[in-house]
């Protein structure tokens, strides 16, 4: 009688080791695929500061006009923000509000800066508009010194130790502001791009 009630009580003792086993994998994969979370986020965080500073350096502190590089650069930072606001998120954590530069020094500097934008044709976004309607006239001076200011006040967040608030700003300022003025620009470098390639061939 004892032989079978000891192998009896075998296969209960291994069916709770192997449940245990598979509870503490799940546990351990649960807590990597955290952690993988956590540290992606903060990937993300840091290559979106370190995107802004890029940014705020190219249009407002660096000096004399932007060359071609410089420009060639504008176009690819624009992108990456684009891809930036809707790759990052986050919830507003406290109270704390942006301080932005005034809007007349923010025109001034890019205005400086980047001498070769202008007035352009912009497209209507408006949905059922009339398309035989009169076009648009966008500036993209106006249309930079309104990403610069927003951005500004990003990183004052950041700076100031909110970069929950942020992250939050900017993406809610993306959809509400300055990401139109960055898709207006973008069509306006893309002709000037086209523009100064067929004046390089005509020089050849």
């Amino acid at each position: 009688m004892d032989g079978p009630s000891r192998s009896s009580s075998l296969p209960s003792r291994a069916g709770d080791g192997g449940s245990a086993r598979t509870r503490s994998t799940a546990r351990f994969e649960l807590s990597g695929w955290l952690a993988g979370f956590f540290f992606a986020r903060v990937r993300t965080r840091r290559g979106l500061r370190r995107t802004l500073r890029r940014f705020l350096r190219l249009v407002l502190e660096a000096s004399g006009s932007a060359s071609s590089a410089e420009i060639e650069d504008l176009r690819a930072l624009l992108d990456r923000l684009a891809v930036l606001a809707t790759s990052v998120q986050a919830t507003p954590a406290s109270a704390a509000e942006a301080q932005l530069p005034s809007p007349a020094f923010v025109r001034a500097r890019v205005a400086e800066r980047f001498p070769r934008l202008g007035l352009y044709t912009a497209p209507n976004h408006e949905v059922g508009h009339d398309v035989g309607q009169e076009p648009l006239i966008g500036d993209a001076v106006d249309d930079l010194a309104d990403i610069a200011r927003d951005l500004a006040g990003v990183e004052d967040l950041f700076r100031r130790g909110h970069p929950d608030d942020a992250v939050w700003t900017f993406t809610f300022l993306y959809r509400i502001h300055w990401g139109e003025h960055l898709r207006c620009l973008a069509w306006f470098l893309h002709g000037l791009e086209d523009e100064g390639e067929g004046e390089d061939e005509s020089e050849g």
